[in-house]
């Protein structure tokens, strides 16, 4: 006879099956977070690294999950076999999680015709890219989202708590595994087959698991008045179970949100350091599961519970500002090499995240203790549901709302004011009369302080104050903080090769994201400009041009002063362009005000979807190669697209920060390039061997340079003080170092960085100066330039060249030395053999550098 919905049913076995259930969910944790992460990184590539496909991702996924809950909560009662109905429910998203890579493959070829013909309505837009995506993963998502209400009210009391913790500890395991070990080993799609199978074999042990067990039923709790009004005492009197659980999602995501925030002021936003923060933060949440399970086997009311932990929480959230403001000695970048700087992020999080946290967390498992034994088993998926859609809305309200309107600093202590808000009305309602006074008065006490906290939050940029350092303009926004720093300037700028804005002036700008990522400044507008001048100077017509990243502008404003018809500027960073129109005007020579410039808000690789044949002259600008979002512009695959959507005898540029690399890092890039764009040149982008810049372009025709010679003639009278070396055809060649041969060795074997084997991204940062550099600063360049320079010409884009041009190319061999004798502290012989170069050049170029000096 099957039991009526008013019993409670429990699994029966021995011992050691309640030890595989709990691995069962430790395994299922692991492989639904590593799913997760490589479903964001899916998506990042088909929606772009926008913050709204960002947020429509996100709200796809949870979607998915929220609806799993409440759907569970529907059909629990009916659920006769609870570890058997888990052990399906695992599989079917194993299967569910196979069909999401077609599915992808399947919105790539849509996404193209719902942008073009939605093109005047990005809201709609987004929308429908928020249901592609919870479409994609509607299926894994929901049965991941009821594994946890189907199986939990069968472990009796406390049950679900333990469940919870060890999923936590999964995923924290997950979390971990995907950047340093699945990744480097088995790339994406490797590493995503992985987590199914993890996840498929967790399902099938528990169907194998549940023959053992057994499951009874014993009678449920009358459900009397009396005792209907006490469990909902136990869930907080008259704040509904489903509002904090809610409140418990939105808030633990959003500070989420902040926390990886935060850290990124100090530390690199790499994909290890990501990982670091999400691990500590699910290691907080499992640590606050273990809190609650010690709160309730010390009979400690639930409500007195909740309540005193998140007042806790509260009062650590509201002094979070400032202790990360002093520990980090007003944002100073940290320092060190890798591992070290990532231990000192470990140590922040240990100290400023996890305790918060940890009291913040123990909410969920409190909630959940009465719901495994209430008659109402299903309020259990109920509660579960509403804290996934509160996980989802949190993110969203502090990226999209508190970011931009009060900032990072100030989101903290709006956090810590909502659970004082929250936490005080459940205090004062759970405790004796006699004591309701106090909980008032501590809950005031509290929210007055932290409101205080609130108005005064530390600075959000470090400045060196010894250098004379001031901000001009800082923007806070969904994807970064934004400044203009100041610089005091005396006397003519120098910038290693290029003159740097044209005469002295009180001071420069830089344009800074997220504390330390500077993206140019006015001190080297000539070698920023040069960035642009070049690629567009050896193109014969360029009428279509486009640059990918702008920061400052500076480069892509040298389009304005060459003959083309359309600029399309693509920036993925929306907190940057009011900036790089206030304070960079002049520099990037007006650029968002020329009626030819198009401006698109957009990821790069989505921008250049759709886009076949549309350029002659495309100029990707210069991105951290290994940071999240942006390494994905090093690929193989974004390397297609750009060639894809080059017209007939177009070109393609990629600008690399080469001292951001090291060889092998460097090398991949090239022989990825190479792979796309076997016929390709390497150019400087500068003289300054401490920051040297490197360009690669992918050439379709030989370079005419007659063409050259003609164009760079009707360009000079157009320039500045800040584009010497341009006043003569001759300084393109001065820049030109050679060409690659796609046969040679080292390229043949060199790693490849694509998307599924994101190799650029994994190898992650280093830096370093002097003798302790790693990178590609100085003599570290040495081999690679003089293998380029002796790449024999013929078959190349470099076989036209004259007599004419391999001299002056010859004589930008001797500028960059120069640098390098510098860069070796023998400046008298440098500026001996700078001199003496320059002479050798053709008058206008020479007036043109040594004038003025």
């Amino acid at each position: 006879m099957k039991p009526s919905a008013a019993v409670r049913k429990r699994l029966v076995g021995p011992d050691r099956s309640q030890g595989v259930i709990r691995a069962i969910f430790f395994a299922s944790g692991a492989a639904a977070l590593a799913q997760e992460v490589l479903w964001m990184r899916r998506f990042t590539g088909l929606l772009g690294a926008t913050a709204p496909a960002a947020a429509a991702t996100l709200a796809g996924v949870f979607l998915g999950l929220a609806l799993g809950g409440f759907l569970a909560a529907r059909f629990a009662a009916r659920v006769q076999h609870p570890l058997r109905a888990y052990g399906r429910l695992e599989l079917v998203a194993a299967l569910g999680a196979l069909l999401v890579l077609p599915l992808l493959e399947g919105g790539a070829a849509l996404l193209p015709s719902i942008r073009g013909a939605l093109d005047g309505s990005p809201f709609i837009a987004r929308l429908l890219e928020t249901l592609l995506a919870a479409l994609i993963v509607l299926l894994p998502a929901t049965c991941m989202g009821a594994t946890l209400p189907v199986v939990a009210p069968a472990l009796g009391a406390g049950g679900g708590r333990t469940l919870y913790a060890w999923n936590l500890f999964g995923s924290v395991a997950g979390s971990l595994a995907v950047p340093f070990l699945l990744l480097p080993h088995l790339g994406v799609t490797g590493s995503y087959f992985v987590a199914v199978a993890i996840s498929a074999l967790a399902g099938g042990v528990a169907l194998r698991v549940a023959r053992r067990v057994v499951t009874t039923a014993t009678p449920a709790p009358t459900a009397t008045p009396a005792a209907r009004s006490n469990d909902r005492r136990d869930t907080g009197d008259s704040l509904p179970a489903g509002a904090l659980g809610f409140a418990s999602g939105a808030l633990l995501l959003g500070l989420e949100s902040a926390y990886v925030r935060l850290f990124a002021q100090v530390h690199e936003s790499s994909l290890h350091a990501f990982s670091a923060v999400l691990a500590a933060f699910l290691l907080a949440l499992a640590l606050g599961s273990l809190l609650a399970q010690f709160l309730a086997r010390r009979r400690i009311d639930r409500g007195v519970a909740l309540a005193l932990c998140w007042l806790a929480s509260a009062a650590l959230l509201a002094v979070v500002p400032q202790l990360f403001h002093e520990l980090t000695e007003g944002l100073a970048p940290l320092r060190g090499n890798s591992n070290k700087r990532l231990t000192s992020l470990l140590w922040l999080a240990a100290l400023l995240l996890v305790p918060p946290v940890a009291l913040a967390g123990a909410g969920l498992p409190l909630l959940l203790g009465p719901l495994q034994v209430a008659p109402d088993r299903a309020r259990l998926g109920t509660l579960l549901g509403w804290n996934t859609i509160g996980s989802m809305v949190g993110p969203l309200i502090v990226t999209f709302g508190l970011f931009p309107t009060v900032g990072l600093f100030t989101s903290f202590a709006g956090a810590a004011i909502v659970l004082v808000v929250v936490a005080g009305t459940v205090l004062r309602r759970r405790v004796e009369s006699a004591w309701q006074s106090r909980a008032s008065l501590l809950t005031i006490l509290l929210l007055a302080a932290t409101i205080g906290l609130a108005f005064r939050p530390p600075p959000r940029v470090h400045l060196d104050a010894k250098a004379g350092e001031s901000l001009v303009e800082l923007v806070e926004g969904p994807l970064c903080i934004a400044a203009t720093i100041a610089h005091p300037v005396s006397g003519a700028a120098e910038g290693g090769g290029a003159a740097g804005a044209g005469g002295d002036r009180a001071s420069s700008f830089s344009l800074k994201i997220d504390n330390h990522y500077t993206l140019g400044g006015t001190l080297a507008t000539g070698d920023l400009r040069q960035l642009g001048h070049l690629p567009l100077l050896l193109h014969p017509r360029p009428r279509r041009v486009a640059f990918l990243g702008l920061g400052t502008a500076i480069t892509a404003g040298a389009a304005t002063l060459h003959p083309v018809d359309t600029i399309d500027l693509v920036e993925l960073l929306p907190e940057t362009i009011g900036l790089a129109r206030r304070h960079f005007a002049d520099a990037n020579l007006h650029v968002f005000d020329d009626p030819r410039a198009r401006l698109h808000v957009d990821d790069a690789r989505t921008f250049l979807r759709g886009q076949r044949g549309a350029f002659d002259v495309l100029v990707g600008d210069l991105v951290v190669p290994w940071r999240a979002g942006e390494s994905a512009l090093y690929t193989r695959e974004h390397f297609e697209q750009a060639r894809a959507a080059l017209a007939e005898g177009g070109l393609y540029c990629q600008w690399i920060p080469a001292d951001q690399l090291r060889r092998e890092q460097l090398d991949s890039i090239i022989a990825t390039f190479l792979d796309v764009f076997p016929r390709a040149t390497l150019w400087r982008g500068d003289f300054f061997s401490a920051l040297p810049t490197l360009g690669l372009i992918g050439h379709t025709v030989d370079i005419d340079p007659i063409a050259v010679a003609s164009r760079a003639a009707r360009l000079a009278p157009g320039l500045d003080a800040a584009s010497p070396y341009l006043m003569h055809h001759a300084g393109v060649w001065l820049n030109c170092i050679g060409a690659l041969d796609p046969k040679a060795p080292r390229w043949l074997e060199s790693r490849r960085h694509t998307s599924d084997s994101p190799w650029l991204e994994l190898a992650g940062p280093e830096r370093g100066s002097g003798k302790d550099a790693t990178t590609l600063i100085g003599h570290a360049l040495d081999p690679l330039l003089a293998r380029a320079a002796a790449t024999p010409l013929v078959g190349t884009p470099l076989a036209t060249l004259g007599p004419e041009e391999l001299e002056w190319r010859r004589a930008g061999a001797d500028l960059w030395r120069t640098s390098l004798l510098m860069h070796d502290g023998k400046g008298a012989e440098a500026r001996t053999l700078w001199i003496a170069t320059l002479e050798q050049l053709p008058q206008p170029l020479r007036d043109a550098v040594l004038g003025p000096r």
